[in-house]
């Protein structure tokens, strides 16, 4: 199964993934870069798609009669476990998903040469939206 949420696979890079509420233009925390190295993206899919915008309790040791085990699946949640046992965390909104998304290709298009102008054409977003996507980005703010 391919991630709906996959940006560029040439890349490597799947699409920011927020534990909270995703800002569009926002960069990708840590926590949100190792939600995707442990699941990969199928997997993140399948926790956002089970958990998204809500806080989850990983068990210290592996429960697979627990509800999250059995959404997840036995190899998901193992890998959900290995990295996140005794942890609470924050799963990302499909919402959020989409914008950060647009986003990422937005800087892509940015980082490739295009105009703010031909970007907002691309994308079918406001050349003031692009412009905020691109100052968020320079600043290092969400």
């Amino acid at each position: 199964m391919i991630c709906p949420f996959w940006f560029d696979a040439s890349l490597n890079y799947c699409p920011v993934f927020r534990v909270h509420y995703m800002a569009p233009g926002s960069a990708p925390t840590p926590h949100q870069r190792n939600l995707r190295d442990a699941l990969g993206p199928d997997g993140l899919a399948v926790l956002v798609r089970a958990y998204g915008g809500l806080r989850i309790r990983v068990h210290t040791k592996p429960r697979l009669d627990t509800e999250l085990a059995r959404r997840l699946g036995p190899e998901i949640y193992a890998q959900l476990q290995r990295w996140y046992a005794g942890e609470e965390i924050g799963v990302p909104k499909l919402l959020g998903l989409a914008a950060a998304e647009r986003a990422q290709r937005v800087l892509q298009l940015r980082a490739d040469g295009q105009t703010a102008g031909a970007i907002a054409r691309a994308e079918g977003i406001s050349l003031r939206w692009v412009r905020t996507i691109l100052a968020r980005e320079q600043s290092g703010t969400d």
